[in-house]
């Protein structure tokens, strides 16, 4: 019995291996086959019996030095073993890789199961049902990712990958600021400790080291020019930035290195701010980012501003795919938020009238909501207002009920706008008036 699930599990591998045979470069595949098929010339009968046996999965049999190699359990015996059946370097890697990882699933199932059996112990149940694919990140790392480290080097396709990233420099450079990112990628893995929970200050403050001497290494490689690039791509508001970018529709290069740049400053200057700026702070900033989106206005125009200001993850997104779901075009989105936005500025202006009562105050609210009707219907049909989510038309709606919402953005995060409670307009106003940042049309 014993032998017989052996040979299964040889057969397994072997059509497995097979099968990633079957991917890659054309070049490599050719490689493979002339090898496999020369081995198997001498066995016609037992070659036509497998290829028989196997048509229904569509794939040419394994010959016996593959079975042999696949056999093997030791990792680097079966990679001697598979060069020297003539199989591409890339197949190798693939085939020796995916033996491992299937060798780890075992593990980590068996220790799930353990888990399982003593499950009183079990201080996170809601992992139990998980499913036991690279669940154990310390297992993974012990039986995967270090064997086939050792084994082969770095994945020449993550070199690649990290090249790609600096293709605005000359290729010595690209191939020496990917070596550095798989470097510090490798360093920061092995820094790493697993905490249930969270990461421990110590272990963030290791990383927050290895970012600075990453970033000190690659510029010390780059002349000015190279370094600009580099940081329009990857330094400041790069992340925040390309964020919104995102969001937007048919963003361009051109606009990204215009807002770039002025978001940049923005951060920069509100760092200072937040060291001097004192009880005056938070009007301070709300004019240092009426000022940075005054100039996304003049660097790209009104209606693209707009979409990039309105931009961004949250809110916005929930609001941008209802309109998508409804047929909308995407160009409704920013104009809509920028209504509502300019709607609860001049409610709030009817809320912190004094010359007027409160059933005035509901009256000019109704007035409003009279004004404003045209303007959203030319962005929303009335057929699909009733379908959008309460983000999106609840500022509208209040209105008619005495009450209205305020919508705030900026250009400082990612988060896109961000929505105050809605208040009553006959309520008694506190605090100071609020200060609004929106972009504005250049007279």
């Amino acid at each position: 019995m014993k032998a017989a699930l052996a040979t299964l599990v040889v057969l397994l591998l072997v059509a497995n291996g097979w099968a990633l045979l079957r991917r890659g470069s054309p070049s490599d595949v050719t490689a493979d086959r002339t090898a496999i098929e020369a081995a198997a010339a001498s066995s016609a009968s037992s070659a036509s019996a497998a290829a028989s046996a196997t048509s229904r999965l569509a794939v040419v049999p394994p010959t016996a030095s593959l079975a042999a190699a696949l056999a093997h359990s030791d990792p680097a015996a079966m990679r001697d073993a598979l060069r020297a059946a003539g199989v591409g370097e890339a197949r190798v890697r693939a085939i020796v890789e995916g033996v491992l990882r299937q060798r780890y699933r075992a593990a980590d199932h068996a220790k799930r199961l353990g888990r399982i059996a003593q499950w009183w112990r079990e201080t996170s149940p809601s992992t139990l049902g998980q499913p036991p694919v690279e669940g154990d990140q310390a297992l993974l790392k012990e039986l995967v990712t270090e064997p086939v480290l050792a084994l082969f080097g770095a994945d020449p396709r993550a070199l690649e990958n990290a090249e790609r990233r600096y293709d605005f420099l000359p290729p010595s450079k690209r191939r020496l600021l990917a070596q550095i990112d798989l470097d510090y990628t490798d360093l920061g893995a092995a820094e790493m400790q697993p905490v249930m929970g969270g990461q421990l200050r110590a272990d963030q403050q290791r990383q927050e080291l290895l970012a600075a001497e990453k970033r000190k290494d690659i510029l010390a490689a780059l002349d000015p020019a190279e370094r600009a690039e580099y940081e329009l791509r990857f330094g400041g508001t790069a992340f925040l930035t390309a964020n919104r970018f995102a969001n937007m529709p048919e963003a361009t290069e051109a606009e990204f290195r215009a807002i770039k740049p002025l978001v940049d400053d923005l951060s920069e200057r509100a760092r200072v701010l937040s060291e001097t700026g004192g009880e005056n702070w938070t009007v301070a900033y709300a004019d240092l980012q009426q000022r940075t989106v005054d100039q996304i206005v003049a660097a790209v125009g009104y209606e693209r501003a707009l979409e990039y200001v309105w931009g961004g993850d949250g809110p916005s997104k929930t609001i941008r795919d209802a309109l998508q779901g409804e047929g909308l075009p995407a160009a409704a989105f920013a104009p809509l938020m920028q209504l509502a936005a300019e709607t609860g500025v001049k409610a709030g202006a009817i809320h912190r009238d004094e010359a007027l009562t409160g059933p005035q105050k509901e009256a000019a609210l109704r007035a409003l909501q009279a004004t404003v009707r045209p303007q959203l219907d030319g962005l929303v049909p009335p057929a699909h207002q009733g379908r959008l989510p309460d983000r999106g038309i609840g500022w509208f709606n209040d209105l008619g009920a005495g009450r209205y919402r305020v919508l705030q953005t900026g250009v400082g995060g990612s988060s896109g706008p961000m929505e105050i409670a809605g208040q009553s307009v006959t309520s008694r106003p506190t605090g100071r008036p609020p200060t609004w940042v929106l972009p504005r049309r250049v007279p």
